[in-house]
């Protein structure tokens, strides 16, 4: 296995200069069998969360040279002879690299759908040790919103990675038993992206990235429906739902 890796899920990330927190999270990689082992050192991510591994493959030739980021020189080898001095590439290969580069950087964001005041709440009294629970929107007055308390969107064919955004702090565990009483705990949101193609369903889990962001990588393009589940606390031993008034949820692709 050539070249650097990248490991994130959960909330934190790796690369071969170190953890994100160290004390919470570290990878083993053998680099000659290709093995990866991402390691919660505190607690398991929560269930159907997304772990990605990428790997920056270094080619060889010029185009491997700059991909690492370092000097570069150009050495010439004619008829078994090895010509001297070597030349350093200093203008326009990296030039290309970096033009290259700002391509991806500063492609745009675009919003799909922004709904500016969203009320979630969970379908059903949660149970601890159960789940997880469909969550369903109330009093949200949108036509995207379908009777499956689904999201509709459509990603465009040139759509590199989905991104969904709640407004942070929105979202809390209240009792069921004394209505309106907020519980301790930050609820743990799962987005999914699902679609049905000729009879087929299909069903991709986003990423968690933050509290209460989720991106999708290289996403499936045309209509789509995005529905969200909610895990109940896990040692509160009476019934309790998410809630969640007056929340903001943007839809992007880039």
């Amino acid at each position: 296995m050539l070249g650097g890796v990248k490991i994130s899920g959960g909330g934190y990330s790796w690369t071969e200069s170190g953890s994100s927190d160290a004390t919470k999270f570290a990878v083993a990689a053998n680099k000659n069998n290709g093995t990866i082992a991402a390691i919660y050192l505190t607690e398991a991510p929560g269930a159907g969360q997304r772990i990605s591994v990428s790997y920056d493959h270094y080619s060889e030739g010029v185009r491997g040279a700059l991909s690492l980021g370092r000097q570069a020189w150009l050495e010439l080898t004619v008829d078994g002879e090895t010509l001297s001095p070597r030349e350093r590439l200093i203008t326009v290969p990296f030039a290309l690299r970096a033009d290259v580069a700002r391509s991806v950087i500063n492609k745009p964001k675009r919003i799909l759908l922004n709904l500016p005041k969203i009320n979630l709440k969970s379908k059903e009294p949660m149970k601890s040790g159960f789940g997880p629970y469909q969550v369903g929107f109330t009093n949200t007055n949108k036509d995207e919103i379908n009777v499956n308390n689904s999201i509709d969107i459509y990603i465009p064919e040139d759509a590199q990675r989905l991104i969904l955004k709640f407004n942070d702090g929105l979202m809390n565990y209240t009792s069921t038993e004394n209505v309106g009483t907020k519980i301790t705990g930050t609820p743990k949101i799962q987005a999914n992206l699902s679609s049905d193609s000729k009879g087929n369903e299909s069903k991709v889990i986003l990423e968690k990235v933050g509290k209460h962001e989720f991106h999708l990588e290289n996403p499936p393009n045309g209509w789509q429906q995005i529905s969200f589940t909610v895990q109940p606390l896990s040692d509160y031993g009476k019934d309790h739902e998410l809630t969640s008034e007056n929340n903001k949820l943007v839809i992007l692709v880039e």
